[in-house]
């Protein structure tokens, strides 16, 4: 039998799981071509810091660093999640746990960095789960000067096989999913989304979350281009919050002769995972994510993932 001292120290000493830090890949899309997507980088790279700050669900949130590499045409970007309320403590295995001391403008942060390729139009950015997510960085660039009618997407690339197989499927038999409502956005309500009426029931009777079931009847398949516009829409959205999407999934074939397959969309995101060693302060140093986003920007490129 192994003594708590000894399962204690194998595991601190053991390869650490919690060093991974995973990275996705998405399609930068700007619906006014007035102000691109580079300029506004370059525009608040000149802002001050206090300047950049913006609230973010009762936080804050900035674009905290902004350096345009030239030679290698990316922008490399750190955001960061400034959390002013609750929040951990430090304590130890001999070790009481006690707080730390904040100025009234002061709280923990979280990091998420990201490099943009002007060229490429493509957004690379690390997987953060308490930092801010791919969607609320996009907002946050098409709202930073409201006067220059910027509008950016951020649209999720899909893993190659997984693609393939959604592109290759002629016809849909079942959509299943379930999300929380506040998901829908007042652009999706105004689009009059095919989920519109279950959500507005889900809020009005205060639901914690709503699980729709779109099947065909046997021997039937679903419109194809309606499903397949559901099917990204989900994509779209599952990047929003951890929470957003908890299920989506979308079943078809790719003739009436071939057996049904289902796909899982939420696992159709194409990512990378990449081990960095943590710091003394338990935090994932800044240029090695950088380094580790911009390797694999490169790898998807060559892989021929976008042009």
């Amino acid at each position: 039998m192994w003594g708590i001292e000894e399962t204690i120290n194998i595991y601190l000493n053991k390869e650490k799981y919690n060093n991974i830090m995973k990275i996705y890949v998405y399609t930068v899309t700007e619906e006014n071509h007035l102000q691109p997507l580079k300029d506004i980088l370059h525009l608040v790279k000149e802002e001050s810091l206090m300047a950049r700050n913006r609230p973010f669900l009762g936080d804050f949130m900035r674009l905290n660093n902004i350096i345009w590499n030239e030679e290698k045409n990316l922008f490399f970007m750190d955001f960061i999640r400034v959390r002013m309320s609750h929040g951990p403590a430090i304590g130890g295995l001999q070790r009481e746990i006690e707080g730390f001391n904040f100025n009234e403008d002061e709280g923990f942060c979280e990091e998420t960095a990201a490099i943009y390729s002007p060229e490429h139009h493509v957004w690379v950015d690390q997987y953060n789960f308490a930092g801010i997510r791919s969607s609320k960085m996009a907002n946050y660039l098409s709202d930073f000067y409201p006067n220059r009618h910027a509008t950016f997407r951020f649209e999720p690339i899909l893993n190659h096989d997984i693609e393939q197989k959604l592109l290759n499927k002629t016809l849909f038999t079942k959509i299943d999913f379930k999300m929380r409502p506040h998901v829908i956005t007042e652009a999706d309500r105004e689009e009059n989304i095919s989920v519109r009426r279950a959500v507005e029931m889900a809020e009005e009777n205060g639901s914690a979350y709503v699980k729709i079931t779109i099947g065909a009847e046997r021997y039937h398949s679903l419109a194809n281009r309606a499903a397949s516009s559901l099917a990204h829409w989900l994509l779209r959205k599952s990047q929003q919050s951890e929470y957003a999407i908890d299920r989506a999934c979308i079943t078809g074939k790719d003739s009436e002769q071939d057996p049904s397959e289902t796909l899982d969309l939420l696992r159709a995101r194409e990512y990378k995972e990449c081990e960095i060693t943590a710091a003394s302060d338990r935090r994932f140093p800044r240029d090695d994510r950088w380094n580790a986003l911009e390797r694999s920007f490169h790898e998807w490129r060559r892989n021929g993932l976008f042009e």
